[in-house]
């Protein structure tokens, strides 16, 4: 059951986009994150806006996203699929416990370094270490990791070949810096798009979750950007008003 209100057209949309996969012939495979996962999350307090190239997003209708010009990532969490399992007895690439956690953490890392680099890229939104007042926080975890070919090398592994990098799903919080409270709640299914078949190591897998961070960068500084116009706008307009009282 989805936690409170603004949630509940979230799931039904998502349950309708399933069916339209299945009913395609998609093998129940849609873009949309998954309702369960979905359905997990507290929604309470927060109102929906369209922010591009993310699938849900929710918003506090008290937060001014406008006074924040620094942005602060906690150390990002990454979980794999529940059907993503090398361990299992046949699978085409047997990984180890250990492998598999210094895989987890490896990506975690990658899709950090990548976070940084694409929001120093713009320099509009400098990534800090500390909060703090005008410190827009950020805590992100990634899910259902499914990676076509992990790309681990060793003595008596085979190459791996693949279609494309697989899928994950961003699942973030933003957050105030200074009083630590909740502003908006971001969701988004990144698929990479299948292209040649070709042989995937760890430089492939971490070039495509490059991609998938920094096409999420850019997102959240373009949603930035658009509530920074609209909020210097609105001075504008209300100084014209004042003007025009006088």
């Amino acid at each position: 059951m989805l936690r409170h209100g603004p949630g509940e057209g979230l799931l039904r949309v998502l349950i309708a986009g399933a069916t339209v996969a299945l009913g395609a012939g998609c093998a129940g495979v849609s873009n949309l994150p998954r309702a369960d996962l979905v359905a997990d999350i507290d929604w309470s307090g927060l109102e929906p806006v369209e922010v591009k190239g993310i699938d849900i997003a929710y918003v506090s209708p008290v937060a001014n996203l406008a006074v924040y010009d620094r942005v602060m990532l906690d150390p990002l969490e990454a979980s794999f699929a529940e059907q993503w399992d090398p361990s299992r007895p046949g699978s085409p690439f047997s990984m180890s416990e250990r492998e598999l956690e210094n895989l987890r953490q490896d990506i975690a890392r990658a899709l950090e370094d990548a976070f940084r680099s694409s929001m120093d890229r713009d320099r509009r939104y400098p990534v800090v270490t500390d909060p703090g007042p005008g410190v827009l926080r950020i805590r992100a975890r990634v899910v259902d990791v499914f990676l076509n070919a992990p790309g681990i090398q060793s003595a008596g592994r085979t190459d791996q070949y693949a279609h494309s990098f697989g899928e994950l799903t961003l699942v973030a919080e933003l957050i105030d810096g200074e009083s630590g409270a909740l502003l908006g709640r971001l969701v988004d299914r990144w698929i990479d798009p299948e292209g040649r078949l070709e042989r995937y190591t760890w430089v492939e897998n971490h070039l495509a979750l490059q991609r998938a961070m920094q096409s999420w960068a850019e997102s959240l500084q373009r949603y930035l950007n658009v509530v920074k116009f609209r909020h210097g706008m609105s001075g504008v307009g209300e100084g014209i008003r004042k003007a025009d009282d006088r």
